[in-house]
Parts: structure tokens; C-alpha cells; sequence
């Protein structure tokens, strides 16, 4: 018996599967976007660790390109590692 597997949200690359994925970068953009249109100015990311390529990372270059792109200067990005609080450049 053939029946169809729907990944959602997964990174599994097998055509095998069918897959239903999201945009990581455009998600991280468009949540810290709605963040600034509300007026909020200090927007931090909490994340694990951030892998190249990986989930977090398009979130957070989603999340960079939000806050560079407002009219605002902006000096710094807030991100810290689990557990470890901190201020990025």
C-alpha cells in the first residue's frame, strides 16, 4: 500500500517524503517587524545554539534585517546564548 508522508516543518531532505516548510528568515523578520510597528524598541532573540544554515540562523538574519531596516538608528542587536545573557555587536 502507497501512502502519502507530509513532513511539516521538517528538514528531512528525501523526496520520498512530501514537505510543508516555513520561511525561518522571512518568520524572524516579519515578528520583529510587528514588534517595531507597535512601537517596541528594545527586541531581544533567545535562541539555542545558533548553527550556520540552520533554523535559528535564518531566524535571526530575519530578525537582523528587521532591525536594520527600520528608520530608528538602532546601535545594537540583543541576543544571548542559553542561559547567558548578553548584548550582541
Amino acid at each position: 500500500m502507497d501512502i502519502p508522508i507530509v513532513l511539516v516543518d521538517s528538514y528531512v531532505d528525501d523526496d520520498y517524503f512530501y514537505k510543508v516548510r516555513i520561511d525561518d528568515e522571512l518568520g524572524g523578520y516579519l515578528a520583529t517587524n510587528y514588534l517595531l510597528q507597535k512601537g517596541h524598541r528594545n527586541i531581544g532573540l533567545v535562541s539555542g545554539m545558533i548553527i550556520k544554515d540552520g533554523v535559528v540562523e535564518k531566524r535571526f538574519q530575519g530578525y537582523k534585517r528587521a532591525l536594520k531596516s527600520t528608520v530608528w538608528s538602532l546601535t545594537r542587536i540583543l541576543c544571548s546564548k542559553r542561559g547567558e545573557p548578553g548584548v550582541g555587536p
